[in-house]
């Protein structure tokens, strides 16, 4: 019994003495989180001081566009800027002298062409004096023209064919002279700007009284004054 009650007083003190076996793993825990910790400054330390290279490399360190200074301009380039500058001036003074030319031609021709409706014949039928339907539009275009060219007066010259006296052939001639002026004045032409004269023996335009006889029964219109520069209406 007495060796029974001294095993059943030591069987504390051995449990006793197991107890604090956990310390070793806490301390364990302690040295990985240390550990850890330390790994995760060096990794930090470490990362950091690489950081302003890369600035250096790609940020601060590169000049950004904007503040880059001009490239200085060479003898080449002043020369290359003043011949492209006079080849501009050059083509662009070109187009406008062929502007030029090209509205004086369009000018000259309608001037041309009013001096040449101004000045064409009105011609008449058999033995008559009236305006025929198809000389008003060329005597509209006179009005208009001497409305335009208020300095331009005009001599207006009545003809007949030979096939009548040389009396009766004036009246006629006078009286398609006549016809002539009072429908400008009638189309508000100044009677003052338009002579009349009569001219029975003219040289006939056609001798053929089956083809053209037509063309001698006319009125002549000569400009006496202001046709230097016919302004086209």
């Amino acid at each position: 019994m007495l060796v029974g009650l001294a095993a059943c007083q030591q069987a504390p003190v051995t449990t006793a003495k197991q107890a604090p076996s956990p310390a070793p793993a806490a301390s364990a825990a302690q040295a990985g989180t240390g550990a850890t910790a330390r790994a995760n400054r060096t990794a930090a330390s470490t990362a950091t001081p690489n950081a302003p290279a890369a600035a250096g490399r790609g940020g601060r360190g590169a000049r950004p566009a904007a503040n880059r200074a001009p490239r200085q301009l060479t003898h080449a380039d002043s020369v290359r800027m003043a011949a492209d500058s006079a080849a501009a001036a050059f083509y662009l003074a070109r187009e406008r002298r062929r502007d030029s030319i090209a509205n004086a031609l369009v000018v000259e021709q309608r001037t041309v062409r009013a001096t040449a409706d101004l000045t064409l014949p009105i011609v008449f039928d058999v033995r008559s004096a009236d305006i025929r339907a198809a000389e008003q539009k060329a005597l509209d275009r006179r009005v208009a023209i001497l409305r335009a060219n208020t300095a331009v007066h005009l001599r207006v010259e009545g003809t007949a064919h030979d096939d009548a006296s040389n009396t009766a052939n004036l009246a006629l001639a006078m009286r398609r002279a006549t016809a002539v002026k009072q429908y400008l004045i009638d189309h508000g032409i100044e009677a003052n700007r338009i002579e009349t004269t009569a001219n029975p023996d003219a040289d006939p335009v056609c001798r053929d009284p089956k083809t053209c006889w037509e063309e001698n029964r006319r009125s002549e219109v000569l400009i006496t004054a202001g046709g230097e520069q016919i302004t086209p209406p």
